[in-house]
């Protein structure tokens, strides 16, 4: 499964830094299912708000708002990746019957179908747009590829009310922003040069109509996904389509760099009865979807129907009655439908694929190379620029945490915090013992600890008032310590909140620590030892820094 994640894996490594988006997302079709769509087409109708709102202007994000982005599409690869690994793992597929079983697979796939037809009727007039089509060119290619495409059965939505879908979108402005890189800092520069834009727009409009003919050609079998198949073995995809289901949606911490998931009702639900699939509310679909037998978790019990079902899926030729889509099924190679998924996932994140972007793979060496080459290039730059301001010491001071098998002891009662003070990367290589060490104690209530504890051990970590309160608490308790810190240095080596830093460090502390360790704190205190370790470099400018403040010369 390795091949699966290969477009996805290499468009990571086109970013030069975590960057870590938030897409009003897309105007529901549940409006276009059993009516005339025109008298429900209001820009401020978009239900389906957990993707990210790509529309808001990308020129004011932060460089948090980037890096939140970056986590988020990140989190489409680790989701699908664990769902990888979990099919390694031993698991028992058991419905009560095999209707029950066909059913969910056959709303998972209307889930899948209704999805990619709604985005993909957002995104195709934006790019007829940018390609200058007239209203006459773009009603002849939504005419085409409806009729030519869309199965006689398809029950999520009429070809008629589909087509006034497209063409009322294309008529109206749209907020609705395609993927890509223009003005984000955190792309290699030369990547623009390297694909130009009207390449790159005219090879995803060809993506974008075919995974229209995929998703609007299913006649609705939960044993023949056609065209489909493609986008339901993705994992990532899979991952995706679960989420919803699940009622749940991926957040990233900032404190930690870190994604968990969190309940949410704003997602899509599509259930099917017989063979007519509608959107339900997430209420009626949970009280309708069929469980496994002895099931833990509907999200569980769908990801073991992917291990069993979706993972090694082909097409079925045989079962295929329809020749046009047997020889478009027989023309697919193993690229197109890994591009297929890719531009899906584009299409939701708004992080371009580069690898399907490439006219050919021999553009890729370069492409490849541009998130390396654009980082040297900028430190050369900058380099020449701190040699012009005849800057003394190029790079800052930094204090580093310190955590390893013989810094952390899980077991002792005691708290031991190790920072290391560098300048640079022969500072950041040198172990401590070839740096000078100092240390700085102080007591803090035992009852702190265990309120710490008391709240990792039984509270939910998805609460953020709870976990908030928790770490202000002992903010409090430390702040004094910290100030009391700093008076004894001439120069402080850190700049910035260090009771933040210390106050994160000793509650992940606490809860790593072993039962045991609890069990050997006695008395009303409990000792917290900070240890700083100061690296050659970093004390040749401390003292450059000394003398500076004592108005003393400077040797050159």
């Amino acid at each position: 499964m390795k091949t699966v994640f290969f477009t996805l894996l290499y468009s990571l490594m086109i970013f030069v830094a975590y960057l870590p988006q938030n897409s009003h997302a897309l105007l529901s079709l549940e409006s276009a299912v059993l009516g005339n769509f025109s008298d429900k087409f209001t820009k401020d109708k978009d239900p389906l708000d957990y993707i990210f709102q790509r529309e808001q202007n990308l020129s004011g994000l932060s460089n948090r708002d980037y890096r939140e982005k970056l986590s988020l599409y990140r989190g489409f690869y680790e989701e699908g990746k664990n769902l990888v690994n979990q099919c390694k793992r031993p698991y028992e597929l058991r419905y009560a019957s095999l209707w029950e079983k066909s059913q969910v697979k056959r709303a998972f796939g209307a889930t899948m179908q209704y999805f990619t037809l709604d985005i993909v009727s957002r995104s195709l007039p934006q790019y007829a747009k940018y390609f200058e089509f007239s209203e006459e060119d773009y009603t002849h290619l939504v005419d085409g590829i409806i009729q030519s495409s869309c199965s006689n059965n398809i029950s999520i939505i009429s070809k008629k009310t589909l087509r006034n879908n497209f063409l009322l979108r294309f008529k109206n402005d749209s907020d609705f922003r395609l993927p890509s890189i223009v003005g984000n800092p955190l792309f290699a520069d030369n990547l623009q040069e390297l694909q130009p834009t009207k390449n790159t727009m005219e090879i995803e409009f060809k993506y974008v109509t075919e995974l229209f003919r995929s998703a609007c050609a299913w006649s609705g079998s939960s044993e023949d996904f056609g065209l489909m198949t493609p986008l339901l073995k993705n994992p990532m995809l899979f991952s995706f389509i679960v989420r919803q289901l699940e009622g749940q949606e991926l957040e990233w911490k900032s404190a930690t760099n870190s994604l968990q998931k969190k309940k949410t009702d704003k997602v899509l639900n599509v259930w099917c009865e017989n063979l007519i699939c509608r959107r339900v509310t997430p209420q009626k679909f949970k009280l309708n979807v069929y469980r496994m037998i002895g099931s833990d978790n509907l999200s569980e019990d769908l990801k073991k129907l992917y291990c069993e079902e979706f993972q090694a899926m082909d097409y079925d030729l045989k079962a295929t009655k329809d020749v046009a889509l047997v020889k478009k099924m027989k023309a697919r190679g193993f690229e197109e439908e890994n591009f297929l998924s890719s531009t899906l996932i584009a299409l939701i994140t708004g992080v371009p694929d580069f690898i399907s972007r490439a006219k050919s793979f021999s553009e890729l060496d370069d492409i490849f190379r541009s998130s390396l080459d654009s980082t040297w290039l900028n430190w050369a730059k900058n380099q020449m620029e701190n040699i012009k301001r005849e800057v003394y010491f190029e790079e800052p001071l930094t204090l580093e945490l310190v955590r390893n098998d013989d810094t952390f002891k899980p077991f002792e009662s005691r708290f031991d915090l190790f920072f290391d003070i560098n300048l640079g990367e022969f500072d950041r290589s040198v172990e401590r013992l070839g740096k000078v060490q100092t240390s700085f104690e102080f007591e803090i209530p035992t009852q702190l600890i265990t309120y710490i504890r008391n709240e990792i051990l039984h509270s939910d970590p998805r609460e953020k008032v709870a976990v908030e309160n928790m770490q202000k608490r002992v903010y409090v308790n430390l702040e004094k310590h910290i100030e009391d810190l700093k008076k004894r240095f001439i120069v402080i080596p850190w700049k910035g909140d260090l009771t933040q830093f210390v106050t994160q460090e000793l509650v992940d502390q606490v809860g790593l620590k072993e039962p045991k360790a609890f069990q050997f704190m006695s008395g009303s205190t409990v000792k917290v030892k900070l240890h700083f370790s100061y690296g050659a470099f970093a004390l040749k400018t401390i003292k450059h820094q000394r003398d500076v403040l004592n108005n003393s010369n400077i040797p050159k």
